[in-house]
């Protein structure tokens, strides 16, 4: 496979470390012309070319499929421009600030829909792999998932859309797990991000089993982020960090000592998995594989396209937006 990349930042050089193990040619990089990068990152994966105009670049080298790695703004108003021209694209989250541009894209090029794949890494996972197998013979009862995000309160723009541009792969996840788009709000409380309130939100969603979904972000919390998924069989999964799933059931109990004179319920742990990544950043090398794999041979297993990014964004937007229901 031949690829071009558009973008050479950060997160540019963490898929062409994994494109590269794959044996994928990366045979020329887009940059903006700002950009005083864009120099090192061609020298360090020996890329061919460079273009300060991603669309010649396309013109010009024709690569099989297109990695959008750019800043999120940048990608916000690329998603159509780029399905115009007709060949399989990945793109990072978020593919658009708004469920109205991606429903646009759907619209206008619905024969382009499966030849996307939104870079939501997490679902790529094998400790996501575990839970999923988990969940299958078992009756869920509840969820709850922490978002604590870490934002800069002064930049406006960050604040608004931290939770879509972020953690919306953490909404991925769940709805992944689930099985279900999470359409059905209950209810919602947003928090002032005037005077000393920090910004963040507290909402309950329910899946259409009437499964309860509670949501809690409050920006610049000292928490980590986090899953809980509780079953009838009074089993309790939960990812924290995200590369770490530990499987409770039941409690040991410590009696008061001299030194701890409170009588304790600890939960007993019947499990623990971590993610290995190795050399590579977690979920990014099945994520590419899988990106791969479908391009050329069809395979569509649980990949995030656009419908997927669509139902996500939905789930976010009665979050943020100012309705109340």
């Amino acid at each position: 496979m031949k690829a071009g990349l558009i973008g050479c930042g950060k997160i540019a050089h963490f898929h062409a470390d994994v494109l590269l193990h794959l044996g994928v040619k990366i045979v020329a990089a887009a940059y903006r012309s700002n950009t005083e990068n864009a120099k090192a990152f061609q020298a360090k994966y020996s890329i061919p070319s460079i273009y300060s105009d991603w669309e010649l670049m396309i013109e010009k080298v024709k690569p099989d499929a297109v990695w959008v790695l750019a800043d999120w703004e940048s990608i916000d108003q690329m998603l159509i421009p780029v399905m115009v021209k007709g060949i399989p694209v990945f793109f990072e989250k978020p593919v658009a600030l708004s469920s109205t541009k991606i429903s646009d894209a759907i619209t206008t090029f619905p024969e382009e829909i499966d030849r996307i794949q939104i870079g939501y890494n997490r679902r790529f996972y094998d400790v996501v792999d575990e839970l999923k197998n988990e969940l299958i013979c078992r009756s869920i009862l509840a969820a709850e998932m922490l978002i604590p995000e870490s934002v800069n309160l002064s930049d406006s723009k960050m604040v608004r859309y931290r939770t879509i541009q972020n953690s919306s792969h953490m909404v991925d996840l769940l709805m992944y797990l689930l099985n279900d788009d999470l359409r059905n709000r209950k209810y919602l409380q947003r928090f002032s991000d005037h005077g000393k309130s920090t910004p963040g939100f507290t909402a309950l969603f329910e899946t259409h089993d009437g499964i309860p979904v509670y949501m809690s972000s409050v920006f610049n919390s000292p928490v980590n982020s986090s899953l809980r998924i509780y079953t009838d069989d009074e089993y309790m999964f939960e990812l924290r960090p995200l590369e770490k799933l530990t499987v409770y059931k039941g409690f040991s109990v410590s009696e008061p000592t001299s030194g701890q004179p409170l009588r304790m319920y600890n939960p007993k742990i019947v499990k623990e998995y971590y993610e290995y990544a190795g050399k590579f950043k977690p979920g990014f090398l099945k994520q590419s594989e899988a990106f791969v794999n479908h391009t050329y041979h069809g395979d569509n297993k649980s990949l995030p396209n656009l419908q997927s990014s669509l139902k996500v964004t939905k789930v976010i937007e009665k979050i943020i937006n100012q309705d109340q229901q």
